[in-house]
């Protein structure tokens, strides 16, 4: 009897490790993926994310990583079915839901898209609602968006997605004054910075269009008198002085902000932008490819990409209007980006812009900061690119006596 129940416990590890180890390779088949996607090597980003999805057929993120390549590839059809897919493995999971809708969108089934939106709302009100106002503005209702908000608005009269949205809808019905008075309401508890940059952004678009370009360069000027490290609003000010032509005065400011921090999406754009604006459209594509890299789903950073690529073949976009809605939506086009130097010499900087072998020649250095998780990406960074020799000296960090050539 002792002896089955030493059995039935190893085979219950051995069955927990398996799961265990399915589930681990799963996720870093996905994060392999998610890497690959932001080099737009779709083909070979698909088969990472169809390599996750067979260790883990529940794995939602890997599914949609699937659909996002098809997208990227034209393949609406097939991508819409992969997000449905997620949507039906995961009822909550909302960028399904929103990659979804836009396919719908673009491909004229906005009631469809609506409907999508009606089902999430089952799950998360406001998600839900300001999914389906998205849908809404762009279909140029913006009166049925703005109902839809304003409804929810009393009830979540607190949560600043919704007072965001809200704003978007004002925008587009031309109500600036409104628009603007919410995205300062916005600012001011907004916790999340990626999406706080962004609506600062859109704050210098709507206080543009109302002529109050130098009334917005005082005030930021102000801002960074009392504060010279508030990034906020130095990154205000640039865009405000691109937006009102003083490109010279705008370009030391966005040198600043990338010298910074050089893997920063904003910092990358409005660099980038600094030199279309100058037509020097050889020097601002590497950094825009950079931003759209961070930025998929910023449509003025799709824009002015584009328009570097154009070149004088096309009509170069002046620094284009910042536009946000919370759920705006675009297919990512960047190609392999374009060597900056100096690379950074910092190894988180280095992991997000993919930078693999360099972040693995200096991993001595790395690894004496003592940090945490450096370890243990530089374990990834050397699975990605099959370098067994640095991988067994690293070590596995879960599972030592899982044989190294097990991961390739």
């Amino acid at each position: 009897m002792k002896y089955h129940r030493m059995i039935l416990a190893c085979l219950l590890f051995a069955s927990l490790a398996v799961t265990g180890c399915s589930g681990r390779k799963s996720e870093q088949y996905r994060s392999e993926g998610d890497t690959l996607f932001r080099l737009a090597k779709y083909e070979d980003a698909l088969g990472a994310y169809r390599r996750s999805q067979e260790m883990n057929p529940k794995n939602v993120q890997a599914t949609l990583g699937i659909g996002q390549c098809l997208e990227a590839q034209k393949k609406l059809e097939e991508a819409l079915k992969e997000f449905q897919a997620a949507i039906t493995t995961d009822p909550t999971f909302e960028p399904a839901y929103r990659e979804a809708s836009h396919i719908l969108v673009q491909t004229g089934r906005g009631d469809e898209a609506l409907t999508l939106a009606d089902q999430l709302a089952k799950t998360d009100a406001v998600a839900g609602a300001v999914l389906g106002s998205s849908i809404l503005l762009d279909g140029k209702k913006a009166a049925e968006a703005i109902a839809r908000l304003e409804k929810l608005s009393a009830e979540q009269q607190t949560n600043p997605s919704v007072q965001l949205q809200l704003a978007a809808g004002y925008k587009e019905a031309g109500n600036l004054a409104k628009a603007e008075e919410l995205v300062r309401a916005y600012l001011v508890q907004a916790a999340n910075p990626a999406a706080s940059a962004a609506a600062q952004l859109l704050l210098v678009d709507l206080c543009v269009a109302q002529k109050k370009g130098d009334q917005m360069v005082a005030e930021f000027q102000a801002r960074l008198a009392k504060d010279a490290n508030d990034t906020s609003a130095e990154l205000g000010l640039t865009e405000t002085l691109m937006r009102i032509g003083r490109i010279d005065d705008a370009e030391p400011y966005a040198k600043k902000l990338y010298d910074r921090q050089p893997e920063s999406g904003w910092g990358n754009y409005l660099l980038g932008t600094c030199l279309l604006a100058k037509k020097k459209y050889t020097e601002a594509l590497p950094y825009l490819e950079r931003a759209a890299s961070v930025l998929p789903q910023q449509p003025q950073v799709a824009r002015n990409l584009a328009a570097a690529r154009s070149g004088d073949k096309g009509v170069p976009a002046p620094p284009a209007a910042s536009q946000q809605t919370a759920t705006a939506s675009t297919t990512p086009q960047p190609p392999v980006p374009t060597a900056l130097q100096p690379l950074p010499n910092d190894w988180r900087s280095l992991w997000k812009q993919a930078a693999f072998k360099p972040l693995l020649e200096h991993r001595n250095d790395f690894l004496a900061t003592n940090e945490p998780n450096v370890a243990e990406t530089l374990a990834l960074a050397a699975f990605f690119v099959k370098d067994e020799a640095v991988l067994s000296e690293l070590g596995p960090q879960d599972s030592p006596s899982v044989p190294v050539e097990w991961l390739f």
